[in-house]
């Protein structure tokens, strides 16, 4: 697994290769995106939402470094374990 500080330089290479994906999205969302591109200075929509995709997933890169996404995750895994144990019926 390559540790945070080399995910972060592979992405500061602004020619690397790409690949076309397909995502359903609100059309009340794509305008709001729309519009945030637009008051951002952003040639359109696609570079906004790769921005917020890039943004999230350095912010949780970050986390799962510094353990707070495993605690979570585990936090949640003993919240479901306990509704389970309230609803599976005595």
């Amino acid at each position: 697994m390559r540790t945070l500080a080399e995910k972060l330089k592979r992405r500061r290479v602004f020619n690397r290769p790409v690949t076309t994906i397909t995502i359903r999205i609100y059309e009340d969302l794509i305008d709001d995106l729309e519009e945030m591109a637009e008051a951002r200075g952003m040639s359109g929509l696609q570079p906004l939402v790769r921005s917020y995709i890039g943004a999230g997933l350095r912010y949780d890169e970050q986390r799962q470094t510094d353990g707070t996404l495993e605690a979570e995750r585990l936090a949640r895994l003993a919240m479901d374990e306990e509704s389970a144990g309230e609803t599976g019926g005595s």
